[in-house]
């Protein structure tokens, strides 16, 4: 009996000790390749094109923006309405991402604006508050929790679709 926990005790020590060494070995990847991620931004060829941020009521896109370098875009933010509005004109970007809680006038401002797609990250799921976006113009809208990664992959999904329904590249291929 007494041999059977002393087993047991073993058996849980090893997979602890398993499990903290893959946690240890998984931080430290992850380390390296933010260390060649931040070097490698360094060569990237020229921009696809830009990503305009908007940051609404706090909310930080700050994070987005490593990532959409890493797979060729500029990331452009936005503190507020009017400055996005000053983006659209000057760097004509190819996508908006609006996060935060943000006022569906907001939403309808950047629609007039540009014909681009929207994406709206806000900080909680509310179906009405979602419908009203999408009737006023967003592209696709998103409640927290989403990663990162997650998001500049929407992008990438949004501006494949509005490249497949456009008649010129349709005709070119």
């Amino acid at each position: 009996m007494a041999g059977a926990t002393t087993r047991d005790r073993n058996a849980q020590r090893l997979k602890c000790d398993r499990k903290k060494r893959l946690r240890q070995s998984l931080e430290r990847l992850a380390q390296r390749f933010h260390f060649r991620l931040a070097r490698r931004t360094e060569q990237l060829p020229p921009s696809i094109g830009v990503v305009l941020i908007v940051q609404v009521n706090g909310w930080n896109g700050e994070s987005l923006v490593p990532l959409l370098r890493s797979v060729g875009y500029t990331a452009r933010i936005a503190e507020d309405g009017d400055a996005a509005l000053e983006i659209l004109k000057d760097a004509h970007p190819l996508a908006i991402i609006v996060g935060g809680a943000a006022n569906l006038n907001l939403y309808c401002t950047l629609r007039r604006a540009a014909r681009i797609p929207i994406l709206a990250l806000v900080p909680e799921s509310d179906r009405d508050r979602a419908l009203s976006a999408f009737a006023v113009g967003v592209d696709d809208y998103q409640s927290s929790p989403i990663g990162s990664r997650e998001i500049v992959t929407r992008v990438g999904a949004l501006l494949r679709s509005i490249h497949r329904k456009s008649p010129s590249i349709q005709t070119s291929l």
